[in-house]
């Protein structure tokens, strides 16, 4: 577990078979799946197996974050071509309360002060105006449009570069 402000992230793999289970209900709610590129529901079977690879993985991250003991959200890191993806999604009964900009900004820092990276880098639907609004009020940088296959479709996203705000967000940070 890791602590930055009132923010608390949890590895997958460290999680109780209740909270796995709880990140699987709020991955499969429809007003989650609709911004991720695989939209299918996922089976238990293949998010607890999921959950179990990540033990291994060099690559890939994944977090529950709770708010003050709550569980608020999910957050992912991913390092591909390079460089280091993040997204993240919230427990569908708080979208558009306001939590995916504390999310967000308690996730950077966790990122830059207790994982040290340097860089980091979102890639986000076009569709999904409320989280480009908080990339845009951040101020992040927008870096390209780019299409990606996957699965025989077509996606395309926006690129940002996270990375100018490090120094900021470092500031003052209680860990």
């Amino acid at each position: 577990m890791f602590n930055v402000e009132s923010f608390d992230f949890f590895n997958y793999y460290e999680l109780s078979e209740k909270d796995k289970l709880k990140v699987l209900s709020w991955r499969n709610n429809e007003n989650v799946r609709k911004w991720m590129t695989n939209k299918a529901e996922i089976k238990k079977e293949d998010h607890l197996n999921f959950v179990e690879q990540l033990k291994k993985s060099e690559t890939k991250k994944y977090f529950l974050v709770n708010y003050k003991n709550n569980s608020v959200g999910s957050v992912y890191l991913d390092y591909k071509n390079g460089k280091h993806f993040w997204g993240y999604f919230l427990d569908p009964s708080i979208i558009n309360s306001g939590m995916g900009f504390f999310l967000e900004f308690a996730a950077l820092k966790f990122f830059f002060s207790i994982l040290k990276l340097d860089e980091v880098y979102a890639e986000i639907l076009p569709e999904n105006v409320n989280t480009l609004k908080v990339q845009n009020f951040f101020g992040f940088k927008k870096i390209n449009e780019t299409t990606y296959m996957i699965k025989r479709n077509e996606y395309k996203f926006i690129s940002f570069d996270l990375t100018m705000l490090k120094k900021e967000l470092i500031k003052g940070i209680k860990v």
